[in-house]
């Protein structure tokens, strides 16, 4: 499986499995009530396409951070500095 899309499924977790999706390179979680992504998020090989808008993460997490340097991600960097206030409001 290269892609997996779970927006709009009022999703609020994920399981610590799927960092076992190794040829994971599109991941689509918009549109849920996520608040924290799984450790083994980091296990999942580089991300290429990574929606997560319209959920509860925190873009000040140093997990996602993390997630940003090891996946070198041009664009998901760019919607953060676009979007941290709004994003941001969604947690407080």
């Amino acid at each position: 499986m290269s892609g997996l899309f779970l927006y709009k499924n009022k999703l609020k977790t994920l399981p610590e499995t799927i960092g076992n999706l190794r040829n994971l390179i599109e991941l689509d979680l918009s549109n849920n009530e996520i608040a924290r992504l799984p450790e083994t998020f980091e296990d999942l090989p580089i991300i290429h396409k990574f929606n997560f808008i319209n959920n509860k993460l925190s873009t000040e997490s140093d997990y996602i951070k993390k997630l940003l340097k090891k996946w070198h991600s041009d664009w998901l960097k760019s919607y953060l500095k676009k979007n941290r206030e709004k994003l941001k409001e969604k947690t407080d």
